[in-house]
């Protein structure tokens, strides 16, 4: 450090090239340790706080958004502006509009991947009124002077009024005012932040949904964009919408118009999932978020479970896989881009309605005709199948009926072996007792056509035969019906496919 100056002019001046990260990271947690001070004397004297924004403020341009130095300034700034605004809200963010806003706008033009994390600083300093909202909107609109780079500031606010729960009329017709100015602005990224401002507004209030349905002839057209994450953040705002007309219509007249729109939403969804050049992300996110209308728009399941099907491996499983403590995944940004919003996977067997999900799955393989399923057919199938102690009704052995011969040939395939035991033992070893004995009984014949196919001399990989095996004696053991019924299926075999039954070992299966 330089003897002549002040020991934090002279910290900073050598912070971005000189001092290690890890260390400026905790000169800065323990700036933050002692922010009550701090935010005291710039109460008392609010030139302090312009003499510490000047000297820190640099770090923010300094820094990427990814340093952990970038967010311990920002931490520490917002540490101040909460502090500061206990003791003197209106002061505060006087300071911010005064001191922060102009020297903080360039970077908010310039720095799309700085954006998020700067307009939360900047609210920590903006007390939770809705006159103190617009007050300081309109003074980082006129601070920026780029309307572009403000919506997309904007999109980042519009989530914080929802939370402090202040997006009344007016605050609500400025938000909506800007998002449709950035449905017609030739940037992609501008463009996402208008359908992000919608997205997040119909979230959660079905009055404000009912008043962006107006908005419906123009961002539909937005169902041709070619840009991933326009597509993205219009299935969001689509499924949002969606939930909330359902059934919220008044009248006959309504009710129709309400129609109208459903069949313009549905088709934004069908227009999304039926091309085959859709991005895998924007049908990811499309999946987790129209999940929840599965149920009361059964139309929905066909696309649906096609484009589940369709996904790879990988990003399919993330939605099929329950944690083993319950919770939910963070937040997930799909593209190396800071600026890229984030986006929510969830779950999505916990919350799709699957009796009806399995119900399509299996008409459309008996539709496709398909002489077997591959795995994804049967990740899905097992992701819908109840829980263990839960009943099975007649419904879900309609179900086992039309899939039964793609699950027994499964059982022969050693891709697909493990799975199908799931999906046989599911069905007979189920409760209650009428639904198990019903799928044990319907089992017979396609278990004796699987045997003789295992066995017959094709020139066919199989599974191994102590595989199996091992499974047939766990289900012998597993109760007398499915004892009493394996015992018949193999006399029968013995006797109808004698030359396949004498290349087996299932003699020794009940001696």
């Amino acid at each position: 450090l330089d003897p002549r100056k002040d020991v934090v002019v002279s910290f900073m001046e050598l912070c971005s090239n000189l001092v290690p990260e890890d260390l400026c990271v905790r000169v800065f947690d323990g700036l933050s340790g002692q922010a009550g001070q701090l935010a005291d004397s710039m109460v008392k004297a609010p030139a302090e706080f312009w003499r510490a924004w000047t000297l820190f403020c640099p770090a923010l341009v300094e820094f990427s958004e990814s340093s952990a130095v970038f967010e311990s300034v920002v931490y520490l700034f917002r540490r101040l502006g909460v502090l500061m605004g206990e003791s003197d809200a209106v002061l505060t963010q006087q300071v911010m509009v005064d001191v922060g806003l102009p020297s903080l706008a360039p970077l908010l033009i310039n720095s799309a991947g700085k954006r998020e994390h700067l307009c939360e600083m900047v609210y920590t300093y903006t007390p939770p009124t809705t006159f103190s909202r617009l007050g300081v909107l309109r003074a980082l609109k006129e601070a920026m002077n780029n309307h572009p780079a403000y919506i997309a500031c904007l999109s980042y606010l519009v989530p914080l009024e929802l939370q402090a729960e202040l997006l009344e009329e007016h605050l609500f017709e400025h938000y909506i005012h800007f998002a449709q100015m950035a449905l017609l602005n030739p940037q992609p990224k501008i463009r996402v932040a208008g359908l992000s401002i919608l997205a997040n507004v119909t979230s959660d209030s079905q009055e404000y949904s009912q008043q962006i349905v107006s908005l419906l002839p123009l961002f539909a057209e937005l169902v041709h964009d070619t840009w991933w994450e326009v597509q993205a953040q219009l299935i969001l705002l689509t499924s949002h919408l969606l939930a909330h007309l359902k059934g919220a219509a008044n009248g006959e007249q309504d009710a129709e118009t309400e129609e109208d729109t459903i069949e313009a939403l549905l088709l934004i969804v069908s227009r999304l999932f039926g091309v085959s050049s859709t991005s895998k992300i924007v049908l990811q996110v499309g999946l987790c978020a129209l999940v929840r209308n599965l149920q009361p728009y059964p139309v929905l399941l066909p696309a649906y479970v096609a484009v589940l099907l369709r996904q790879p491996q990988s990003l399919r499983s993330r939605l099929l896989t329950k944690a083993e403590d319950g919770s939910t995944p963070p937040p997930r940004r799909y593209v190396m881009d800071n600026s890229c919003r984030l986006y929510e996977e969830c779950c999505i067997c916990k919350l799709w309605p699957a009796l009806e999900v399995a119900r399509t799955l299996a008409g459309q393989a008996e539709a496709a005709g398909l002489a077997h399923f591959d795995p994804e057919h049967l990740e899905v199938l097992t992701a819908c199948l109840p829980d263990a102690e839960a009943e099975l009704n007649k419904e879900w052995l309609t179900v086992f009926e039309k899939i039964k011969a793609y699950v027994f040939v499964a059982l022969i395939d050693p891709a697909l072996h493990y799975g199908a035991t799931v999906v046989v033992r599911r069905f007979w070893l189920c409760q209650p007792q009428s639904a198990r004995v019903g799928a044990i009984e319907a089992s017979k014949g396609t278990l004796l056509q699987t045997l003789r196919i295992n066995y017959s001399d094709s020139g066919h990989t199989r599974v191994h035969e102590g595989d199996l095996l091992d499974f047939l004696r766990e289900m012998r053991d597993a109760g007398r019906e499915t004892n009493d019924m394996l015992q018949s299926v193999v006399d029968r075999f013995r006797e109808a496919h004698n030359a396949e039954f004498q290349r087996s070992s299932l003699d020794g299966l009940f001696d």
